[in-house]
């Protein structure tokens, strides 16, 4: 019943992130979401989620920025996929621009809201798509009361010293992704 059809528009919504009839390179996967960031899907206050009545996205983002604070814009482009009651949307991010930049750069963690073109319906089901290799492919949004701290928050981190990960932290994070897609899916259909 209603899981196996949260499944199917699970699978459409994946779908709607393919390139075009020839699979795409990873680059050019990338490129939807533009400069480099990660997207946070935990821990639970983390999750990206829909805010003002559907109108805008809001995230947890970390990147590494040679602007102080920070200073990345973050818009949503929505991936087009007809006849279907879905949405599926990237948040891409442009590379900041400041007059002095910093020595090298930091890393910064950021809450943003990304505004939609349209505000998504109540009924249509709406996914983010997460950028290649991180927590999950994709997160379905629901909508989250406002609180007083959702304003922009930036807090610069030190970035790891070894950025290098092995093929087994890179299975182990494909796996956890397809567990948490499922999860959420099992999580929505039993909601």
């Amino acid at each position: 019943g209603s899981t196996m059809a949260r499944q199917l528009l699970l699978a459409a919504a994946l779908a709607a992130l393919a390139c075009s009839a020839a699979a795409c390179t990873k680059e050019e996967y990338m490129a939807k979401f533009g400069a480099e960031y990660v997207l946070r899907g935990s821990p639970e206050g983390a999750q990206p989620y829909l805010a003002a009545g559907g109108a805008s996205i809001g995230a947890t983002v970390e990147y590494e920025s040679a602007c102080a604070g920070g200073g990345s814009l973050f818009t949503a482009n929505k991936v087009e996929k007809e006849d279907m009651d879905i949405a599926v949307y990237v948040l891409h991010r442009a590379e900041a621009q400041c007059a002095s930049p910093l020595p090298a750069p930091e890393k910064f963690t950021q809450q943003i809201l990304a505004p939609l073109d349209a505000a998504v319906d109540a009924a249509t089901m709406t996914f983010i798509a997460f950028p290649p290799d991180q927590e999950y492919e994709l997160f379905i949004l629901s909508e989250k009361p406002a609180s007083p701290d959702a304003t922009v928050q930036l807090k610069p981190t030190r970035a790891p010293e070894a950025a290098n990960e092995t093929e087994e932290a890179v299975a182990a994070a494909a796996a956890v992704s397809a567990a948490g897609v499922a999860a959420g899916v099992a999580a929505e259909a039993s909601a």
